[in-house]
């Protein structure tokens, strides 16, 4: 085998090494996998990020900050992981979290994530104010295959020869010189033996080496069928000259075969579904469908909603506490022009027709909504640059910039949506994070034991129930934690509610490497 080739075998061996069984269910928002966490641990407010392993077992990254007046008052961090099989009677006990040099008060510790599935990482602030425990949903699930860098592949490649080498060395004496008795010189006989020996054991050595990268290359491929993919969908549209309906069908074998937990209602809705003209981008909507049967979502469209090629999403949480988002394309077909409506939204529904662009210039960027407020979006001046954790700032005003109130929307005080343009990027943010409320639940009532008769899940209807430790009093500014996973050109669509009306409006944002 030639040094190029031993290199190549090296390389492809390796990326499998460190490789782990994925869960039955994950949480996967399109290409942004960190979680974000804003609210409180007993007394305390808590900013909370989790990046999550991309391989299982694997480390989770937690940073926890506390506001600068409650600081002081904090002794210690302690982070716990808890998986949602076991509870904390079966899960270890949390580690303490390292103080940061930050400019805020800021911890920083990691969790071994060992098993594939859903955890919940408590986060405990102890201190003069008590002590408080906030608990962070997180999925644990194997995303890549992680390459070896180019000196460590180097170097297993020369240990790989020099074990090559020094085994048909060790046959070579075994066939010579072990047979010499001592004292006694080697003979020619015994040289030519030892060297003939030496040359049988080099092609053995090497379909040994070839067997064990074939068998390698095979575990890698079936380590692949187990990288993370979100649920198998069907997405098509029933249309007549008036109306059109989405029907949403999941497919994937696993769901409908019990092995993946079932659904649960997230803010009272079992599914968040948004749709996305492309390439454009120009047309939003973000609709709640019904569930005929447990793996159909079906919902009529609003007969505003122009004709193209959709982008879909479809935002649930299971059973166990997680959720993902489903992904599919559908094209809508014309309606008759005196089928079409213009009204903005109905009920929980909403949606966007206007395409208007904010441009994002610091420290201020606007749009008008379609009740002629101004939803604002506010800056600190520097630039958006991926992988940095930012908190995106709204407000809304009237036309002489007076603040006006807005009403909770399905509990929360905004709702929003970034989604890069090549739609690589895609996730449904509020004020509380990227976790959901239905996720939240569910690790409570399973921690409690809450659970009907045949083991399902019940959750209150949490249409109108604000996240935990979030105070929906009327607002007119509100703030979204996170971080743009990567450079680009991305759509935020932020929806906030007045009376009986979804608003929504449309920005846009370059973000730097």
């Amino acid at each position: 085998m030639t040094w190029s080739g031993a290199t190549r075998m090296l390389k492809r061996l390796a990326s499998t090494i460190a490789v782990a069984a994925l869960a039955v269910v994950a949480s996967a928002h399109v290409g942004s996998p960190n979680v974000f966490f804003v609210g409180k641990a007993g007394a305390y407010d808590v900013d909370v990020v989790v990046r999550p392993p991309q391989v299982v077992p694997g480390l989770a990254e937690i940073t926890v900050r506390v506001p600068v007046a409650q600081g002081a008052s904090v002794r210690r961090v302690i982070v716990r992981p808890v998986f949602w099989q076991t509870g904390t009677r079966g899960s270890p006990t949390g580690d303490v979290a390292k103080r940061l040099d930050a400019a805020e008060p800021t911890w920083g510790g990691k969790l071994w994530l060992m098993a594939g599935g859903s955890y919940s990482v408590y986060v405990t602030v102890d201190g003069t104010l008590g002590a408080g425990t906030a608990s962070i949903p997180v999925a644990a699930v194997a995303m890549a295959r992680l390459p070896l860098g180019r000196p460590l592949t180097i170097v297993l490649v020369l240990l790989g020869l020099f074990l090559v080498v020094g085994m048909a060395s060790i046959v070579r004496a075994a066939a010579s010189d072990g047979l010499v008795p001592p004292g006694q010189t080697e003979s020619p006989a015994t040289a030519r033996r030892g060297r003939l020996a030496a040359t049988i054991a080099l092609p053995v050595l090497a379909l040994a080496v070839l067997g064990g990268w074939k068998w390698w290359d095979s575990t890698a491929r079936a380590y692949e069928r187990t990288l993370y993919k979100p649920l198998g969908v069907k997405a098509w549209v029933n249309n007549s000259d008036t109306a059109r309906t989405l029907t949403l069908s999941i497919t994937d074998s696993g769901y409908l075969s019990g092995r993946v937990t079932r659904i649960l209602p997230d803010h009272g809705k079992l599914m968040h579904l948004f749709l996305v003209r492309e390439p454009e981008l120009d047309v939003f909507a973000h609709l709640h469908p019904s569930m005929p049967d447990e793996n159909t979502f079906q919902t009529a469209l609003p007969t505003s909603l122009p004709a193209g090629t959709y982008r879909v999403y479809g935002d649930i949480v299971h059973e166990s506490g997680f959720g993902q988002t489903l992904t599919a394309k559908v094209t809508l077909p014309e309606l008759a022009a005196s089928a079409v409506k213009t009204e903005e939204s109905s009920g929980d529904d909403a949606w966007s027709i206007r395409g208007e662009r904010g441009a994002l210039v610091p420290p201020r960027s606007s749009v008008r909504l379609s009740d002629g407020t101004l939803l604002t979006w506010t800056s600190d001046g520097n630039p958006l640059v991926s992988g940095r954790e930012t908190s995106l700032a709204f407000d809304v005003t009237d036309s002489a910039g007076k603040p006006v109130m807005l009403d909770p929307y399905l509990g929360m005080a905004a709702h929003a949506v970034v989604m890069r343009d090549d739609g690589s990027v895609f996730i449904h943010l509020h004020p509380m994070g990227t976790v959901s409320n239905a996720a939240l639940q569910a690790f409570s009532l399973r921690e409690r034991g809450d659970t009907t008769a045949k083991g399902r899940l019940v959750l209150g209807d949490t249409a109108r129930a604000t996240m935990p430790g979030m105070a929906m009093a009327q607002t007119s500014a509100f703030a979204i934690p996170y971080a743009f996973p990567k450079p680009g050109h991305y759509k935020l669509w932020v929806q906030v509610k007045r009376g009986d009306h979804i608003l929504t409006g449309t920005f846009d944002a370059d973000v730097a490497p």
